[in-house]
């Protein structure tokens, strides 16, 4: 059922090209697919990345956000 919702959703954010503004559509897209979800992930990431000189985070650090995140998706 998931999958057939992003499939659906992936159609619907390429048939808005050309619509709107790029960040609105994504913003949509993600907001369908996880509702909150995806601003909890959008605002840990930025939290992560946010005030760093240099090299990005680890990966693994990363990848504990979006497992941490993920992990309350049932």
């Amino acid at each position: 059922m998931r999958v057939r919702r992003i499939d659906d959703r992936a159609a619907t954010l390429r048939d808005s090209a050309g619509n709107g503004t790029v960040a609105g559509n994504v913003t949509g897209a993600l907001t369908d697919l996880f509702d909150s979800v995806a601003l909890t992930l959008i605002g840990s990431a930025h939290m992560l990345f946010a005030g760093r000189d240099g090299a990005p985070p680890e990966a693994g650090a990363a990848e504990h956000v979006v497992a941490t995140v993920t992990s309350r998706c049932t």
